[in-house]
């Protein structure tokens, strides 16, 4: 429960929240059998795969006062996830890899716990677009979904 989670050692580990939400992410689809990599990740990985990236937007104006200064605890943000799967493959393949994915995610803010994300909360999950690619140098379809989330440092976070 969210009552029995550690504060965070300091505060600019709960600013981590680029690499906190990816991570929790990449559990959520890990956990499915499907690969998922963080956006940075350096390791070459095989098609079909996910790649995560967080776009954090701007603060949604909620503060928290902490050792007597106003410090913004929410903000929005886009949860990029780049779908690749091998072209060379038959049409269905990613379409079917595609719709996995979307049916992971779309329970996603449920499988959010402390247990994979102990600093941070999502409040707002839903998908915002997606945009089929083509990458005829690598053989790959690709489509980019763009999911709109906000999110928040759990109260019981702070240091």
């Amino acid at each position: 429960t969210e009552d029995s989670i550690m504060p965070a050692p300091n505060v600019a580990e709960l600013y981590k929240y680029e690499e906190s939400l990816e991570a929790a992410f990449v559990t959520i689809l890990s956990a499915a059998s499907v690969t998922a990599v963080k956006q940075r990740n350096s390791a070459t990985v095989a098609a079909p795969y996910v790649a995560i990236q967080l776009q954090a937007g701007t603060a949604t104006g909620r503060m928290k006062y902490y050792n007597s200064k106003p410090l913004y605890d929410a903000w929005s943000a886009t949860l990029q996830t780049t779908i690749v799967t091998e072209r060379l493959q038959n049409d269905a393949s990613h379409s079917t890899f595609r719709a996995k994915v979307r049916e992971l995610l779309y329970d996603a803010q449920a499988q959010i716990t402390t247990d994979n994300l102990p600093y941070h909360a999502v409040t707002k999950f839903f998908e915002g677009s997606s945009s089929p690619q083509v990458e005829e140098e690598n053989n790959h379809d690709v489509t980019v979904i763009q999911w709109v989330m906000e999110f928040q440092i759990r109260s019981t976070a702070w240091p």
